[in-house]
């Protein structure tokens, strides 16, 4: 469990830095941005990897027993899930419909695999990652974050569609291989 919760720590804790403006532009002005960058992906990626390798080392509690549809549930959020992250990276025109679409990948993420998941280490590492996004949007927000008004050509939005599929399937066959669970 120390594990998860110092995964927790760093990851919610750079995050939470991120979005206190006035701390990170004084460690900026300290350090300068690209080295800011860099410790803070280093140490948001640590955070992770430290969660993920407590997964399989907390003991199994069961928290709450998961219901039988989720299975038919998860893999029909997963799917606008890649599409929105893949258009959190690529010039789309889902960009004008929301101004967080790596957040909602990471929440629709976040439900597929809580529905799934009612185990202790589940609910703490994909409830971080869940509470985080909601965090995000309402702080961002509160910056002023804003929907895109470009218009880009409709080919934009199917390439983004076709890579947001094409990672989707690639899971679904490599996510035994990856995470030890078959998806279908």
């Amino acid at each position: 469990m120390l594990y998860m919760f110092a995964g927790i720590i760093l990851f919610v804790g750079t995050h939470l830095i991120t979005s206190l403006r006035p701390i990170r532009a004084g460690i900026i002005g300290t350090v300068g941005e690209w080295p800011y960058k860099g410790i803070y992906s280093v140490l948001s990626l640590a955070g992770v990897v430290l969660m993920v390798m407590a997964l399989d080392k907390v003991n199994f509690h069961l928290l709450y027993i998961p219901p039988s549809y989720a299975k038919t549930i998860a893999p029909v959020l997963m799917l606008p899930a890649f599409i929105l992250l893949a258009a959190a990276f690529l010039p789309s025109n889902i960009k004008r419909f929301t101004r967080h679409p790596m957040l909602w990948a990471f929440a629709l993420w976040v439900t597929a695999h809580l529905i799934n998941n009612g185990d202790l280490a589940s609910f703490l590492f994909f409830g971080t990652f869940g509470a985080y996004s909601v965090f995000g949007m309402i702080s961002q927000n509160a910056r002023g974050a804003e929907k895109s008004t470009n218009k880009v050509p409709l080919s934009r939005d199917a390439i983004v569609i076709v890579l947001g599929v094409a990672l989707y399937v690639g899971l679904v066959f490599s996510h035994r291989w990856l995470f030890g669970v078959a998806v279908m």
